[in-house]
This record gives C-alpha cells, structure tokens and sequence, in this order.
C-alpha cells in the first residue's frame, strides 16, 4: 500500500505504473446523467458492458480488474467471467486516476474538467431529488439532525469553558448554570475585575446589563459579591484571549442552534 500511495504523487511516477488503454466520451449530458445515476445505484448500463467487451483483451482468465464500486464488480464478474477486486489498493489508484485525470487527454483542461462535473453533479442532484417521494420531508429531517449534533457540541464546548474560566472565577458557574448566560456574561465582563471595575465606573448600568442577560436582580447581587470574594486565581493575558475567542464561537453556535429551532 505504501508503494501504491507513493506513485500516487508525481504524475511523472503516476504514468510508469498506470496507462491508458480505453476511454469512452460521453455524446452528450443526458447519457452521462443516465450512466452516473446507474452507477450511484450500483447497475451497470449497456454501454459500460460495451465499452468492457471492447477495451478489455479477449484472454481474460489471468486478468484482475479493480473496479470502486463493490457491488458493481460482482455485476461485472458474473456478466464478462472476469476476476474482479475493490481492494484498498484500487480505491488509492482510482483516487490517483482522478488526480491526473488531465494529464492524461491534451486536449483537457482542470478548468473544463470542473466544469462539466459541476454541471453533471448539478443534474444529477436536481433528478435524485425529483423522484424521491420524501424530498419535502428531508430539509425537516436534516435540521433535526443537526440541531441534535449543535446540541451536543455546545454542551462539550460549554462544559470545556466552564472548567477552563473556574479557574480564575469558579463562583460564576455556582451562582448561574445557564450556559447561554454563561458565555454571555463573561463576553461582557471578561474578568472579575473587569466587572469590579465596571461597577466602580457605572454600577447601575452594568447592574441593568446583567439582570436583563441573567432575568433576576437577586442573582445579579449574588455575582457582583461573588466577585468581590472570588477565590480563583488571576487570568494571564493569552488564556483572557483564548477564552473570550472560545466564547464567541459558543455563542454563535448557540444563536445557530435558536435559528435552526425556530
């Protein structure tokens, strides 16, 4: 295998162990979407069968064809009696095949290839979606699931910031267990003493700031003395950087969530 990854790299390594030997041109899109929609099913077409009756040699009892598809190999076994692998080894050289697909073709460019598979990828999805009697369910069903996935991401993350910022005021986590109000108040204050000092300057103002994040006056007093007794240690610079980073994306993920919700 890592002989094979190795000739992967380098076209000029590629074309000493693969060369061309066939290669059918689709007439036009309708084809090309008709053969893709087979293969995604795992059937192979009259022109694929073809196209193998026609490149492969006549002598076939010693040779090995690696096929991607699994299922479409033993199709292809028992139609043209041919031994047929999907090893790990052929998924690195079709992987390979794909990388230097132009180098092959002169007449080929990276930008005329992406092209055409954009078109054909647009067509193909338009057709999947056409005939799948659940297409208005999926949208439902998708957001359902991420919101389950954003879920979960947002308890770990949370629980990973709670534990990272208890260090320096582990009274915030004891006095508000929220984690959206959590990540909220330390975005506005940052630090304990940034809140001591926001009270010093303004203390009606953060007062009001906080309550209408928290929802209660009472606990609003319980972390403004929280702070004034906190027995966490001080926040060098870089940790304050990271946390507050850390929180914002927590707090996008959470607002993303909310939107997916509703």
């Amino acid at each position: 295998m890592k002989e094979v990854e190795e000739s992967m790299t380098e076209f000029s390594n590629f074309k000493e162990v693969i060369s061309l030997e066939g290669f059918f041109n689709f007439s036009n899109t309708d084809l090309a979407l008709q053969e893709v929609r087979l293969l995604n099913e795992s059937e192979m077409s009259d022109p694929l069968l073809q196209f193998l009756e026609r490149t492969l040699p006549s002598k076939r009892s010693k040779l090995l064809l690696g096929v991607q598809d699994k299922n479409l190999g033993i199709l292809i076994q028992k139609q043209l009696e041919i031994k047929v692998s999907a090893t790990e080894e052929v998924q690195e050289v079709m992987r390979g095949i794909r990388t230097h697909y132009n180098q092959f073709f002169s007449d080929l460019t990276p930008e005329s290839i992406s092209n055409a598979q954009l078109g054909l990828g647009h067509s193909f999805s338009r057709n999947k979606i056409m005939f799948d009697p659940n297409r208005q369910d999926k949208p439902v069903i998708q957001v359902i699931a991420l919101i389950e996935s954003l879920d979960k991401d947002i308890n770990l993350f949370c629980m990973r910031l709670k534990e990272w910022y208890s260090w320096h005021f582990p009274e915030l986590t004891k006095v508000i267990n929220d984690n959206y109000m959590v990540t909220s108040i330390i975005s506005l204050i940052s630090t304990k003493e940034g809140l001591l000092e926001m009270v010093e300057q303004d203390e009606e103002s953060i007062r009001n700031k906080l309550t209408l994040l928290i929802g209660d006056e009472q606990k609003t007093t319980e972390l403004i003395e929280a702070a004034k007794t906190s027995m966490g240690i001080e926040i060098n610079e870089l940790d304050l950087i990271n946390i507050i980073n850390f929180t914002r994306k927590i707090k996008s993920l959470i607002s993303l969530r909310l939107h997916m919700q509703e």
